[in-house]
Formats: C-alpha cells, sequence, structure tokens
C-alpha cells in the first residue's frame, strides 16, 4: 500500500476498513464488516447495507490519490482500485 492509513488522517474505522484492502486483492464484506463494525454477522446483504456509508466516506477520501473501493471480480467482495488519469 502506498500510504499509511494514519498519513491519510483517517477516522478510526475508515482507517480499520482502509487498511484491510490491498490494491487488486478481493477482500470478503463478511471479514470487512467483522473487523470495522466488530461484531460476527452471517448475513452478507445486511453487512454491504452497513459497509455503504464507509465504501462512500473512504472513496471521497482516496480520490486526490487516484484510488477507490470498488466491488470485486467475485459476489460479495470489495477491493482497492487505481483509478486511471
Amino acid at each position: 500500500m502506498s500510504a499509511t492509513p494514519n498519513s491519510l488522517a483517517l477516522p478510526p474505522k475508515l482507517a480499520i476498513l482502509y487498511g484491510l484492502l490491498e490494491p487488486g486483492e478481493d477482500v470478503h464484506v463478511i471479514h470487512l464488516y467483522e473487523r470495522v463494525v466488530g461484531n460476527p454477522m452471517a448475513d452478507q446483504r445486511r453487512a454491504q447495507q452497513t459497509l455503504s456509508a464507509y465504501f462512500i466516506r473512504l472513496n471521497r477520501r482516496l480520490k486526490h490519490r487516484k484510488l477507490k473501493v470498488e466491488p470485486g471480480a467475485l459476489k460479495g467482495t470489495y477491493r482497492l482500485v487505481q483509478v486511471a488519469p
């Protein structure tokens, strides 16, 4: 990862989310939810609904770094991608 969560001055939960995402690697939404929210959850739909607000806020902060969180290649996953200039 090119920047550490602390260098972005992210709030704690966004820093956790950013730290779990690696460029080009899919991460399952349940894993992200358990780490960010702190509760084990089996319902993928609810996890996606809850994390969508975090993805939006993180994407706003990553825009100037040409990065964004988007759905991964597999269902129920997300990944960090480099945005084309």
